[in-house]
């Protein structure tokens, strides 16, 4: 969870567009292989831009999809 605060303080205190562009590749084997946290980023992205008028870039969306399928692994272990 400490890794998410870092991503809204970074969020929140860059200006939009001032990463590096990802590669499109990377982030199509990443949604692909994690369908369920990729939608539930789309989610996410949609309430952040709604409620911040802030918009995620691929770059943002890539490290949501990692936190959140990481997070869906632990608590599938724990309910086993």
């Amino acid at each position: 969870m400490t890794h998410l605060r870092y991503f809204s303080i970074r969020l929140f205190s860059q200006p939009e567009n001032d990463h590096e562009p990802l590669e499109n590749e990377l982030l199509d084997i990443i949604k692909d292989k994690y369908h369920q946290p990729y939608m539930c980023c789309l989610k996410i992205s949609k309430f952040i831009k709604d409620k911040y008028n802030c918009t995620l870039d691929d770059n943002e969306i890539l490290y949501l999809i990692i936190h959140i399928a990481k997070i869906a692994e632990d608590n599938k272990k724990m309910n086993k």
